[in-house]
């Protein structure tokens, strides 16, 4: 985290360029660039409210959780081979029909994959 704190201090408060504080820290310039839009995404602008923030209060706030969104239902893919067996039907159609009935489903080329964890299906 020590780390973490000086790129923000370099960055605005001396008002270093990436390039210029991977230089000074050795880290890399997508360390530096995900940094920034990490603070910027928390609100934080400015190495006064840097500064305002203890160092776990400044984790939480450039290192949320992750969402959990609860598991995504998979396509029955029985379904999908009766489905294909009509005229006019395309995996594409049947995806789209997939994807309204579930938002948080896999995307196209996840849903026409053929494998599971790890297992074939």
């Amino acid at each position: 985290m020590r780390k973490t704190r000086e790129i923000l201090r370099l960055k605005w408060q001396q008002c270093r360029s990436h390039r210029a504080v991977v230089k000074a820290l050795d880290v890399g310039l997508g360390t530096v660039s995900e940094l920034i839009g990490r603070a910027r995404r928390a609100g934080i602008t400015s190495w006064q409210e840097v500064e305002a923030l203890s160092e776990e209060e400044l984790e939480a706030r450039l290192y949320p959780p992750p969402s959990t969104i609860g598991p995504r239902p998979l396509p029955s893919p029985a379904a999908v081979h009766i489905e294909l067996r009509r005229k006019g039907v395309t995996l594409r159609l049947l995806h789209e029909e997939y994807f309204v009935s579930n938002p948080n489903g896999y995307g196209y080329t996840n849903s026409s994959s053929c494998t599971t964890n790890g297992q074939s299906g």
